[in-house]
């Protein structure tokens, strides 16, 4: 049953990524779909991974309806509700995925600034700044060779990891406003991670970074994470913010 309604997920989650960014209407429509479908699945695999606890049902339960309280947009825009799902999220069966990869990235990136950047003194493996963002439950690199590595030379998420490039600071005001406004947007992803799934996740993050097919900041995911900063000229998907 779990392995059937992943096929489901996967496909409308690459359905629902394609058409988000339409109509407004479709574009609810799509949200409330693939939120349900997220919920259902970190109620299934919960329950079945606690299956062997007294109260293993209820805490899957919990964490599946924490998740789907993101289709009420009162309660999404809540900045109460975003610590909770954010915190919440490192607990979602749906989200490991992406934790998973995430972490990985940042102790590769941590062994090389030990080996290389330390040493050598090499300013692609140096890590400048690591700190957490508590209020949404993220933890944010500056440097290292991981976040250096991206091109458009800002930052990007994976999970509860945030990478960010040293040179991130050369980008303001020309493309972002302030380092308060890129950590917004960030995090922003993280809470769609939790809401929609590391599926949803992965498959928006091709979309964002395909060349010639991909959206680029146009992808739905970029318009999602947007509202939990401030929209951009081009106007954004109001799923964290009004």
């Amino acid at each position: 049953m779990i392995g059937v309604s992943a096929g489901v997920t996967v496909v409308a989650m690459v359905v629902g990524g394609l058409t988000l960014g339409t109509t407004q209407a479709a574009g609810q429509i799509w949200r409330g779909v693939l939120i349900g479908l997220n919920s259902g699945l970190n109620l299934l695999i919960g329950w079945w991974l606690l299956q062997g606890l007294t109260y293993g049902v209820a805490v899957a339960g919990g964490l599946a309806l924490v998740g789907y309280l993101s289709v009420v947009p009162p309660v999404a825009h809540s900045r109460i509700y975003h610590f909770i799902l954010g915190w919440l999220s490192w607990l979602m069966p749906m989200s490991w995925l992406v934790h998973a990869i995430g972490l990985a990235l940042l102790i590769l990136s941590l062994i090389g600034f030990l080996v290389v950047g330390l040493p050598f003194r090499s300013a692609f493996f140096q890590v400048k700044r690591f700190g957490w963002h508590w209020s949404e439950g993220t933890f944010f690199l500056v440097g290292g060779w991981v976040a250096d590595m991206n091109p458009g030379q800002s930052g990007f998420d994976l999970g509860g990891f945030i990478f960010v490039h040293r040179n991130w600071a050369a980008l303001v005001p020309a493309q972002i406003p302030s380092w308060d406004w890129l950590i917004a947007h960030e995090t922003g992803h993280a809470l769609s991670l939790a809401a929609f799934g590391s599926i949803f996740h992965l498959i928006e993050a091709l979309d964002e970074n395909l060349p010639v097919i991909g959206r680029g900041a146009n992808a739905p995911a970029e318009h999602i994470a947007d509202s939990n900063a401030s929209p951009r000229e081009y106007g954004y998907i109001p799923q964290w913010g009004a």
